[in-house]
């Protein structure tokens, strides 16, 4: 974790590759926040199960039927950043493989200042959306 970067790095992710998360202002508070008070070697967010984790959200959300997952959480990140940034940015911030993407591959250059800026756009549309005050 490197807080004067403001960036976070997921190693050995599903696709075997590390993955960098660029934080907004508002998840590096976040980010902040929890790690008051703990020791370099402590877990961000002591989550041991995140099925338990999420079937908490979904009871105190009042889901009795129709419940949250973590690939819908997935999804609907996905279909916000879509709205607000380009396709091969929502792929980069979402750590998608791009085999067989020549286009991806060769010729879109997204270097950390883009990226930065994806996940900022994000996160401004989503602390400005009606929901993000209830």
């Amino acid at each position: 974790m490197d807080l004067v970067g403001a960036r976070i790095i997921l190693s050995d992710t599903k696709n075997r590759r590390d993955h960098t998360l660029l934080l907004s202002r508002q998840a590096l508070a976040i980010v902040k926040r929890n790690l008051e008070g703990k020791k370099p070697a402590d877990r961000l967010f002591q989550v041991d199960d995140p099925r338990k984790t999420l079937q908490a959200i979904n009871k105190a959300a009042g889901l009795e039927r129709m419940t949250v997952q973590a690939h819908d959480l997935r999804a609907t990140f996905a279909s916000v950043a879509d709205e607000l940034v380009s396709s091969n940015t929502v792929k980069r911030m979402m750590n998608h493989a791009a085999a067989g993407d020549v286009t991806a591959n060769s010729y879109i250059g997204k270097g950390e200042t883009a990226l930065r800026k994806g996940w900022q756009i994000v996160a401004d549309f989503i602390e400005r959306s009606p929901s993000s005050r209830e």
